[in-house]
Formats: structure tokens, C-alpha cells, sequence
């Protein structure tokens, strides 16, 4: 009979980094649901969107990627891959002041916004 180590590399960030993790997904809130709920669907119409948002963080000296990030999704009935953006509160509320020729439900949203 053997005696059997394993040696294994514990770090000591695992529990930060879940936890940071746990942060960020609570900031990262919003999708690409919610801004079809504001009449913004096209997909190329959200990207555009989401371009311009992310520009005006640059603009302003902030790191666009502390308010969008984008998430592969793997549909398993098709075996198909789509993106989908993930946003904070301030990265959903730039979308939809960036959103293209609004139609009435963004609007709306705009309008709210601007109160």
C-alpha cells in the first residue's frame, strides 16, 4: 500500500475573486431583455447603440468595461452561439439615450430618462 500526496495549488485570491465575481454580476444587471422591453430589438440597432455608449465612457475617461460586457450564449436545441451584452444601470441608461431613430416605446424611455 502507498501513501498518495497530491499536491494541488491552493490560491488564496479563489474566495476574492468569487466574491468579486458576486459583485460584478449584481452591477451587471441588465441585458439585451431589458432593452427590448424599451422597444430597442434589432440587433444591429443595439449594437450600434451600445458602440455609441460605449463611446461617450471614452469620452468621459471612463473604462466602458465597468459597465458592458458582452456574453456568449450557446442555444443547446440548435447548437448555436448568440451574443448578448450584459450592462449596469448607467451602461442601460446610455444605450437607450444612444438608441437610434427612437419609435415611440423609446420615446418614452428617453423622455423618463430626460425627467
Amino acid at each position: 500500500m502507498y501513501d498518495l500526496i497530491s499536491r494541488y495549488e491552493t490560491t488564496l485570491n479563489s474566495k476574492a475573486e468569487h466574491f468579486e465575481e458576486v459583485l460584478e454580476s449584481i452591477r451587471f444587471m441588465y441585458n439585451c431583455r431589458h432593452l427590448s422591453e424599451t422597444g430597442l430589438f434589432r440587433k444591429e440597432d443595439v449594437n450600434d447603440a451600445v458602440g455609441r455608449a460605449m463611446l461617450v465612457c471614452q469620452l468621459n475617461g471612463i473604462d466602458s468595461r465597468h459597465h458592458f460586457k458582452i456574453v456568449y450564449v450557446f442555444n443547446e436545441a440548435d447548437s448555436s452561439v448568440t451574443t448578448d451584452w450584459c450592462m449596469t444601470r448607467q451602461g442601460l441608461s446610455l444605450v437607450i439615450m444612444n438608441a437610434p431613430a427612437p419609435n415611440l416605446a423609446i420615446a418614452k424611455w428617453q423622455w423618463q430618462m430626460a425627467n
